[in-house]
């Protein structure tokens, strides 16, 4: 399924920087390195937006992420201001988008925000000291990859089930939704 570990976390970092690498490099000379740093900054939180819905767990809330997402891209290309605002603004975006969709409480959030904040600055470093691209987003991407150990939603709360209470638990649900089906058949078949 759409299981969320560190491991995937540094594939994906290395896939986007890999294919963020190669783009920079080729789009750079066509195009220029002030416009083609802010496609490749657009296309590469999106697909990053993107791997965050999808690991996600829940069902609503997506359509209006991507939404906000087209949003910020719409104004940051209105207003077209410098690439350090580029870039906060969608490392702010992607930041409230996992707290909403991962987290439950402020301390929680707040490492978060410490985490995309010191990827962003590692991101930064990398790329004044090696004028790289494919090094810079690795360090990026790689930093962002640990954001599996934060505390999810109740996770401290919630206990685990054993062995013991997790089938009785799935055939309460079952039992439940078993009656509810049978009270609705009923109904209907009451009708005249």
């Amino acid at each position: 399924m759409n299981t969320i570990s560190f491991w995937r976390g540094v594939v994906v970092a290395f896939i986007l920087s890999f294919l963020g690498a190669i783009a920079f490099s080729v789009f750079s000379p066509i195009i220029g390195s002030a416009v083609s740093a802010r496609v490749l900054l657009v296309s590469l939180s999106l697909i990053y937006l993107v791997v965050l819905l999808y690991q996600s767990r829940a069902r609503s809330g997506k359509l209006l992420s991507v939404a906000t997402w087209l949003f910020t891209t719409a104004l940051l290309f209105l207003f077209n201001p410098t690439i350090l605002l580029w870039l906060s603004s969608y490392v702010g975006m992607l930041w409230v988008i996992r707290c909403l969709y991962r987290y439950g409480s402020l301390w929680t959030a707040g490492a978060d925000a410490l985490l995309n904040g010191l990827a962003l600055l590692l991101a930064l470093a990398t790329a004044i000291h090696t004028h790289s691209v494919f090094l810079s987003l690795w360090c990026f991407f790689l930093v962002q990859a640990l954001y599996v150990y934060i505390p999810v939603k109740g996770s401290i709360l919630r206990r685990s089930p054993t062995k013991d209470t997790a089938p009785a638990a799935s055939e309460d649900r079952f039992e439940r939704a078993y009656r509810t089906a049978d009270a609705a058949f009923k109904r209907l078949s009451a009708r005249p």
